[in-house]
């Protein structure tokens, strides 16, 4: 199940596949595929079938998977997603508990907005965090009134991905575009920006 975008279609995603020159030798195990493909993760038990890890960890071993992984700027494919490959055997444990470092690598996509509120000494800071995707976009634009500052997340890593909701769009260009946007908006004319550029390890890499 994916709530994350509005328009998410599987075709969508399959389509790419279609057009993805790829090297490797083709799926060998295509009973694991098959199984995961109508696996029900039941989020009452807290853990993972085995013979589902099984099946994971089979496929992640598989050339063109890996192959498919480091395509993830045409695939789409978080980059986190092979940290957490590699430590199935953990993750398997009944006592697994995950570390700060896999919590700061899970990815959450923002939909709709989401205010929180801090008290440093007699200041009160309201943050309201918004999704950045295309989709979520109208929903935050009448929030500008009253705003003292706006901080903007962008991404260094995605120079060379393609946007989700448009595979014909470079998804720098589009971060590039949204921020011209809203720093020129008159409603925000009298309004800080603060520009963090995230992902630095990624883009060294």
């Amino acid at each position: 199940e994916n709530n994350d975008h509005d328009n998410y279609d599987i075709d969508d995603d399959l389509l790419l596949f279609d057009n993805l020159i790829l090297q490797s030798s083709e799926l060998s195990n295509t009973e694991a595929a098959d199984q995961l493909l109508t696996y029900k993760y039941n989020k009452k038990q807290c853990f993972i079938d085995n013979d589902i890890m099984e099946c994971i960890k089979s496929l992640w071993n598989e050339s063109i998977i890996r192959e498919i992984y480091d395509k993830r700027n045409i695939t789409r494919l978080e980059t986190s997603s092979a940290h957490f490959w590699n430590k199935l055997d953990d993750i398997q444990n009944a006592n697994y508990l995950p570390t700060e470092h896999d919590i700061l690598l899970c990815r959450f996509v923002t939909t709709g907005l989401h205010e929180m509120t801090f008290r440093i000494n007699n200041d009160t800071l309201d943050i309201i965090d918004v999704g950045g995707q295309r989709s979520q976009r109208r929903k935050w634009i009448h929030c500008f009134e009253y705003v003292v500052a706006v901080i903007f997340i962008a991404s260094l890593s995605c120079y060379d991905e393609i946007l989700y909701e448009d595979t014909d769009v470079n998804a720098m260009v589009d971060q590039i575009e949204l921020f011209d946007d809203i720093c020129n908006n008159t409603a925000l004319a009298e309004t800080s920006m603060i520009l963090f550029l995230n992902k630095r390890d990624l883009f060294t890499e």
